[in-house]
């Protein structure tokens, strides 16, 4: 598949999907690029870790955006989290630790399993159309 053809696509389902089927690709990319950064990182690819982990830092930055401020301790609480995991992110890029990519990652799978339940909740499926019964005595 063509580069501007996979970015179409990508494109696509970005915009018809809920806002918490966004939240949990935006999961997916940031453990993605902290596991490319880690194997970067095993590797000694140092450009390729800094750029891995650099966008890895920057979703993160996008999902602590959405935490609105406020007096719930829950938003705060997430925000929190969302900050240690950006540090851990910083750390390893900066002193080259494998070993903070990996709590980064701990902690986002743990997010994303979570919102996943959320966003995908299990279930039949449910047809997005009725369909039409077929009189098979015609």
């Amino acid at each position: 598949m063509a580069p501007l053809s996979v970015n179409a696509y990508a494109r696509a389902q970005a915009v018809s999907s809920s806002q918490a089927e966004l939240v949990v690709m935006l999961y997916r990319g940031t453990i993605r690029f902290a596991t490319k950064a880690r194997m970067q990182m095993a590797s000694r690819d140092v450009q390729g870790s800094h750029r891995s982990l650099l966008r890895a830092q920057e979703i993160v930055i996008e999902l602590m955006i959405g935490f609105r401020p406020g007096t719930e301790q829950i938003t705060q609480d997430l925000f929190a989290l969302h900050n240690y995991i950006y540090q851990q992110l910083y750390q390893a890029n900066i002193e080259k630790q494998i070993a903070s990519i990996d709590e980064a990652i701990r902690h986002l799978r743990e997010l994303l399993g979570a919102w996943e339940s959320i966003a995908l909740p299990s279930g039949p499926p449910k047809p997005a159309v009725a369909r039409p019964s077929l009189d098979r005595h015609c």
